[in-house]
């Protein structure tokens, strides 16, 4: 990690968060900047000081932290076709519009 948060004992621990934050970096960026998904690793191991037992750390860390980066990228692609004025293009050629949520079943097999 660009700052460690681990105590020094845990070296391969801090050895596979950092494998762990090379690998989001290179997913996610582009769109979002390397250093907001770095400081999101870091405030992520850091919301996991309170555990005892680190066995499990690093599958905890990378599922909160896809979930946040996944949000994190839709959210800055949708401001960015905003911002090109391509929103009403962009529900329109996905087929899915604003009042299309539903709880997942086919239209088509409801009739």
């Amino acid at each position: 990690m660009s700052t460690q948060v681990i105590a020094p004992a845990d070296e391969t621990l801090q050895h596979e968060l950092d494998l762990l934050e090379e690998g989001l970096v290179e997913e996610f960026c582009p769109p979002l900047d390397p250093d907001e998904v770095r400081r999101c690793c870091v405030d992520a191991v850091a919301s996991f000081d309170w555990a005892e037992i680190r066995s499990y750390i690093v599958v905890l860390v990378e599922h909160d932290l896809r979930q946040k980066l996944r949000r994190v990228r839709a959210a800055t692609e949708l401001a960015a076709v905003n911002r090109r004025g391509g929103a009403a293009d962009a529900t329109r050629s996905s087929g899915v519009g604003p009042t299309d949520v539903g709880d997942g079943r086919d239209q088509a097999s409801t009739t």
